[in-house]
């Protein structure tokens, strides 16, 4: 599974290659300008930050812990020695899908809303190793 990712990965990275695009113009596009801040803060933030994601990182942390919720319930309706690893979770290591998706609505923006760009692409990186292990788990 994780050589047909990285074949996968190293096409789609060659294939950006070939693509006609002006980086320059996506560099400014997306470059955060720090005497800029938001005068309004985000549902649940506490803390201030200078770099905040960008609203791609932040499609992708959504996306990705979907995904893990879908691969952890898969997981855990799969086998029955099968249980949650997330340290919350220490008192119910079997939990159900309902509350996999209250845990990750409520815990979700509160993290989201309060790291770094630089942190929210070290999250995603963990997330979307979570969810290929919880893929080999299932299968």
């Amino acid at each position: 599974m994780k050589s047909i990712l990285l074949i996968c990965g190293l096409l789609f990275s060659t294939s950006l290659w070939s693509l006609n695009i002006d980086i320059q113009a996506a560099i400014e596009d997306t470059k955060y300008d720090p005497y800029e801040l938001p005068e309004d803060r985000k549902f649940l933030q506490i803390i201030e930050y200078n770099e905040p994601p960008t609203k791609a990182q932040y499609r992708t942390f959504y996306i990705l812990h979907a995904l893990d919720v879908i691969t952890t319930y898969e997981g855990l309706k799969s086998d029955p020695n099968v249980r949650e690893m997330n340290f919350l979770f220490y008192n119910n290591q079997r939990p159900s899908l309902g509350e996999l998706i209250v845990f990750k609505s409520i815990v979700l923006p509160l993290i989201g809303n309060n790291i770094n760009s630089e942190v929210m692409e070290i999250s995603n990186v963990i997330t979307a190793y979570a969810i290929i292990n919880n893929y080999e788990i299932y299968n």
